[in-house]
């Protein structure tokens, strides 16, 4: 049984290598053209990157002075009559595959003019890299609200110093204490990434440890969570110092709800908020109110236009209920964005998904 598990993988790996070298030899991956090394992260946006229609007609994607994904500048202090929203974590938060102003963390400011919002989603991150990503460039400036958002992967993306072929740094836990090792980060052979992508994309859930053992040794349960909580801890430490209320904000993706996968990493991050430890917005929820039918049109490999709304809208929700935002007292009109061209798909394998 094993055996024909691994047999159907590996055809599964043939075929979505076969693919993946094909798309990408008509045209480089997406973030390649974007994101550049950094010897702390591994890889970090290009500083005023601008294409117009990046990801297909009218979706554009541009990065400030800052490396966010942003149309201005930041000041270090909050504008008058504004609460600053701090968005970090992975692909899912940048907004891979949409427009500058469909992206969830962009919409909130949209949908509730009363707010500000920075965008440091970075394609490929996992939890380490958005901390330390935080730590560096986002944590001098004021904030009143972070969501430290993260899908389920992000966990196991800190277990290993490189993901889908490119280095990337590695946390260690000691007594509670993090260190970051695997820095300077090596610079990233490209040799065949369009082959590391299609291992990637072949993982299920209940796949992982076994191409967790072909990828190399990696970290143990044990020790990633005890790098979570660290970072947990310190994350806390940084946004109690700055007064700015930390929310942790799990992101649903297609492949839970569709497979019924529920992921232990979920229980982990739900008990420590039962204790107190951490505030969870599990979005999972709110997709599983989702009427079955309507589920599909939220997600286009990442989060389609749709899918942004969704989680913004939600978002806004719990801010509300929760108390950490006052009653909105205007909304600005939203522009309509073109749909998506049949032709123009957000691509699936990116460098950093």
């Amino acid at each position: 049984m094993i055996l024909a598990g691994a047999l159907l993988v590996s055809a599964g790996l043939v075929r979505d290598a076969v693919r993946l070298y094909r798309r990408n030899a008509r045209a480089p991956m997406s973030e390649l053209k974007h994101t550049e090394y950094d010897p702390l992260l591994g890889w970090i946006n290009v500083p005023g990157f601008h294409v117009p229609d990046f990801y297909g007609p009218g979706l554009g994607l541009r990065t400030n002075s800052q490396r966010f994904r942003a149309d201005q500048d930041f000041s270090v202090k909050v504008p008058p009559g504004k609460t600053r929203v701090i968005c970090s974590g992975d692909s899912f938060t940048l907004g891979f595959g949409v427009g500058d102003a469909d992206a969830w963390c962009r919409r909130l400011s949209d949908d509730d003019e009363s707010l500000e919002t920075v965008n440091m989603g970075q394609g490929g991150y996992g939890v380490d890299q958005a901390y330390l990503w935080y730590k560096r460039d986002g944590a001098f400036l004021e904030s009143d609200i972070h969501l430290f958002a993260f899908i389920g992967d992000d966990f196991r993306r800190m277990r290993f110093s490189s993901f889908c072929g490119y280095s990337k740094p590695l946390l260690r836990a000691s007594r509670g204490a993090l260190t970051v090792t695997n820095v300077p980060v090596p610079r990233a052979s490209r040799r065949l990434p369009w082959l590391f992508q299609a291992a990637e994309a072949r993982v299920t859930w209940l796949l992982e440890p076994a191409m967790d053992r072909l990828r190399g040794k990696g970290l143990s349960d044990e020790e990633e969570r005890e790098i979570s909580l660290g970072i947990f801890d310190d994350l806390g430490r940084i946004d109690s110092g700055k007064k700015s209320s930390l929310i942790f904000v799990y992101l649903p993706v297609l492949e839970e709800y569709r497979d019924g996968v529920r992921t232990p990493v979920r229980g982990f991050l739900r008990e420590l908020a039962r204790t107190g430890r951490i505030r969870l917005f599990d979005l999972t929820d709110d997709l599983d109110r989702v009427p079955a039918p309507e589920v599909a049109s939220l997600f286009d490999g990442h989060y389609s236009r749709k899918g942004n709304a969704f989680i913004a809208e939600n978002l806004l929700r719990r801010l509300r209920e929760g108390g950490f935002l006052r009653a909105p007292q205007s909304r600005r009109r939203r522009r309509a964005s073109p749909p998506t061209p049949a032709g123009a798909r957000s691509q699936r394998f990116g460098m950093p998904s």
